[in-house]
């Protein structure tokens, strides 16, 4: 969940429980400072047992002291999850995949749970060496298969490596789907490798 969405389900939970419309909340110009979320959030209602203007000890332990606009845009899932939890939309807060390494910035945290679970019973780290893609590495990654110098790649645009809902894994520099009985561990936690010849490429199967 991205910083506007979660500021948009703040206001939603505020009106729900005061019923009363809440007031928007209307990014300011500097909106990527840590200083601008905090004040954002304390507009749309943020948690009141949080330190005044911002966020409690675990959620910047968890952004290890980093930006916690940066984090909720493309940070690690803890750091997200914390945010998510110290806003009351999240309840029990995940515990960060440790059996996931590599590029799992911006991947969808679903995706990343069920990774995680899948490395848990191979007894090895997934390691993602693709994971979201912004629109234009997406377009280079076409270019370069069209004209013949790269792999298979989606039409910009049509990818779901975009919206964080696809992942290129390995395990010990093997694809994924070619692991001894990875498959069948991938498909019992809902995931599927759903681009012929690209055995590294996976899904969640519900998406």
């Amino acid at each position: 969940m991205g910083y506007d969405q979660a500021l948009a389900r703040v206001t939603e939970l505020r009106a729900l429980t005061s019923g009363a419309p809440a007031p928007a909340a209307t990014p300011t110009p500097d909106s990527g400072s840590a200083a601008a979320f905090q004040q954002q959030l304390a507009m749309a209602g943020g948690n009141p047992t949080a330190p005044a203007g911002g966020f409690t000890p675990e959620v910047m332990a968890a952004l290890g002291g980093g930006d916690p606009y940066a984090a909720m845009q493309g940070g690690g899932l803890s750091a997200q999850a914390a945010m998510l939890g110290q806003l009351g939309m999240g309840g029990a807060v995940p515990a960060a995949p440790a059996n996931v390494t590599g590029k799992t910035a911006g991947l969808d945290p679903e995706l990343l749970q069920r990774l995680d679970a899948v490395g848990r019973e191979l007894g090895a780290k997934v390691d993602i060496i693709s994971g979201q893609r912004s629109y234009e590495e997406q377009a280079r990654l076409y270019a370069a298969y069209q004209n013949g110098t790269g792999n298979l790649a989606a039409k910009p645009g049509t990818s779901n490596h975009e919206h964080g809902g696809a992942a290129d894994a390995y395990v010990n520099g093997v694809a994924l789907a070619d692991v001894d009985g990875a498959r069948e561990i991938a498909a019992r936690h809902g995931l599927h490798f759903p681009v012929g010849g690209e055995s590294w490429h996976v899904e969640r199967t519900d998406r």
